[in-house]
């Protein structure tokens, strides 16, 4: 399902790109921010994987008005707002309780 979707939005090289972005970056990045090690780093790895999902796959820009281009605009602006969430987390960092803070002292 998730292939024909990306294929319908012109996504490149969807074997070789699929499986990272849903599996291996959001699980290891999720657990390293929930740890607070290298939490900024992976805050902005998911910031990023964001940015470009939100640009292939909600392209309410290239959409006829209608529906269809409210859903994409309302899905591109929810991602937006989470990406600047993400992006509070790198410039913070993770908390006084993260591995991050242990190790640096």
């Amino acid at each position: 399902m998730m292939n024909s979707y990306m294929e319908a939005h012109c996504v490149p090289i969807i074997s070789v790109l699929l499986p990272p972005q849903t599996v291996l970056l959001p699980i290891n990045a999720e657990a390293a921010i929930i740890a607070g090690y290298k939490g900024k780093t992976a805050t902005f790895i998911l910031a990023s994987l964001t940015l470009v999902i939100s640009i292939y796959m909600h392209d309410f820009w290239d959409m006829a008005g209608g529906i269809e281009q409210g859903h994409e605009l309302q899905n591109f602006v929810k991602n937006m707002v989470i990406m600047a969430g993400l992006l509070i987390v790198t410039a913070l960092g993770t908390g006084k309780f993260s591995l991050d803070n242990k190790t640096s002292k």
